[in-house]
């Protein structure tokens, strides 16, 4: 019964992979490639990684076809963290214990008075009452608001990691993560640590272009602009919180390089998929991966 399970599961993949190709060479003759993908070899091993978006609208879909082509063609697919155990509500419930402050501090007693009240003023468009977010840490806090507020902009929670976890559900597909969910929850909730006045003052200076900034990071990440993704994503981060940007993107990508480097080592093709601002900078993954001697390229489903 497993075998017939996984060949009907290769056929609709090959199906797939061959309604894909069609599609590509009925485009227009030098269309755009519009793709965050990125083909990884080494010798004949190869993978792909694709850099992801974590929130879309719903005029965002269909993907761009080669997320589509990479998963067809893929053995595994790996995600940052095991995300089928992030929804579960046994974990959400310990998560949220690390989320919230134990140790008798609160937003108030870590804010000034001045962005506390301000903070609160955001929250209560939303209909948050004035204290009802005190014992989260500041990060699950501004992130409460600011996924609010990305509804109201038409952006929802079905990003690019669980549209690809619902069709590896539905394919039987075998998964990996890069970190475990403790890992990075811990991460979460500790960003802004000992600087939580600044960090939330620069969530409420930036609220108010968040439409116009994830139109423009949508943009660039649909396109594959590597340049754009950085000043979009990354360098306002990486000059005004250092520590925070050494700890959620060089230190994770260093993390990571290892692993992806031994899925070379077999004849299985894997699609990693990592945020897309993981790829800019010398000490982004396509970088890290080239100096390891890997070859690195966009994938582009144009190309003759």
């Amino acid at each position: 019964m497993k075998q017939t399970a996984s060949l009907y599961r290769t056929f609709l993949r090959s199906m797939a992979l061959a309604v894909m190709l069609l599609h590509s060479l009925l485009q227009a003759p030098g269309a755009l490639a519009d793709t965050s993908v990125w083909e990884v070899s080494r010798g004949d091993a190869r993978l792909y990684l694709g850099g992801t978006i974590h929130a879309l609208r719903p005029s965002d879909y269909p993907l761009p076809e080669e997320f589509e082509y990479a998963y067809a063609v893929a053995d595994e697919i790996y995600f940052e963290v095991d995300l089928k155990a992030a929804l579960d509500p046994a974990f959400q419930a310990t998560a949220l214990q690390n989320y919230s402050y134990n140790d008798g501090r609160s937003l108030y007693s870590v804010l000034s008075e001045e962005v506390y009240i301000d903070f609160y003023t955001l929250a209560g468009s939303f209909g948050i009452p004035a204290g009802a977010l005190d014992n989260l840490k500041p990060s699950p806090a501004t992130t409460t608001v600011l996924f609010l507020e990305l509804g109201n902009i038409g952006f929802g929670p079905q990003g690019v990691e669980m549209h690809f976890l619902q069709q590896a559900e539905r394919d039987a597909l075998s998964q990996g993560s890069l970190e475990s969910l403790e890992f990075q929850t811990s991460l979460l909730a500790n960003l802004g640590e000992g600087n939580e006045d600044a960090m939330v003052a620069d969530f409420l200076e930036q609220i108010g272009t968040l439409e116009d900034y994830m139109n423009e990071a949508v943009s660039a990440w649909r396109e594959g602009d590597i340049g754009r993704i950085d000043e979009y994503l990354l360098t306002d981060m990486a000059e005004e919180f250092p520590e925070d940007f050494e700890a959620m993107f060089t230190r994770r990508n260093r993390n990571w390089l290892p692993q992806i480097m031994a899925m070379l080592d077999d004849a299985d093709i894997e699609f990693v998929l990592v945020g897309v601002g993981h790829m800019p900078r010398e000490d982004g993954l396509l970088e890290l991966l080239r100096r390891e001697g890997a070859t690195v390229r966009l994938l582009d489903l144009q190309e003759p």
